[in-house]
C-alpha cells in the first residue's frame, strides 16, 4: 500500500517534516505529551454541584457576556457554552461561588479570558 506523503509540522514556523502519520515533527511530538500530574476534573472540584451551578448560570444568562466586545462590534448575538469563574481558581480546584461571581461566555471568549489570566499568573510567578 502506498505511503502518505509527509507533511510539514503543524507548529507555526517549524517547517520540519512530521513524523510518519502524525502532525508534528520529532522535536514537537513530545510537546503534546499528556500532563499526567494534573488531577481529573472531578478531583479539581468540577462535580455534580458545579454542573448544577453551571446549568443554572447558562439558563439565567444564555448569551455570551462578550468581555472583549467582539460580538457586539460584529453585530452578533452568540450563545454561551462555558461558565467562567470571576474569582480565580485556587490551587487547581474549582471555586463554588455565587451566581454573580460567574460569567456566561462562548468558548472563544472563555479561551481568551483563560489564556490572559494564565499568562498574568505565570508572569507574576504564581501557580498556573
Amino acid at each position: 500500500m502506498p505511503r502518505r506523503a509527509s507533511r510539514a509540522c503543524v507548529i507555526s514556523g517549524c517547517g520540519v517534516l512530521a513524523v510518519d502519520g502524525t502532525l508534528r515533527c520529532a522535536n514537537h511530538a513530545q510537546s503534546r505529551a499528556p500532563d499526567v500530574a494534573r488531577p481529573s476534573a472531578r478531583q479539581r472540584g468540577y462535580d455534580y454541584r458545579w454542573e448544577r451551578l453551571r446549568r443554572m448560570k447558562l439558563n439565567e444568562q444564555p448569551l455570551c457576556a462578550d468581555p472583549f466586545n467582539v460580538h457586539s462590534a460584529a453585530g452578533e448575538v452568540v450563545l454561551a457554552t462555558d461558565v467562567h469563574h470571576v474569582d480565580t481558581v485556587r490551587d487547581g480546584h474549582a471555586v463554588l461561588t455565587t451566581m454573580d461571581r460567574l460569567q456566561s461566555l462562548c468558548h472563544s471568549c472563555h479561551s481568551r479570558v483563560t489564556v490572559g489570566e494564565t499568562t498574568k499568573r505565570r508572569e507574576a510567578g504564581g501557580v498556573v
